[in-house]
């Protein structure tokens, strides 16, 4: 089974994992920072939400 998986496809799919696996940390980091904002009640995040409202 191994000779199938050459060492470049490994190296390409560890690279697309570790691509998805930061595009969704960075997701998750700013809905946690929008929520965390939003309960505060900031003036500032009132204007954000006003703004993506529109």
């Amino acid at each position: 089974m191994s000779q199938y998986f050459d060492k470049d496809f490994i190296k390409f799919f560890l690279g697309f994992a570790a691509i998805i696996s930061v595009s969704l940390m960075i997701i998750f980091a700013t809905r946690f920072y929008e929520k965390k904002s939003s309960a505060s009640g900031d003036n500032a995040a009132s204007a954000i939400q006003a703004t993506i409202k529109n």
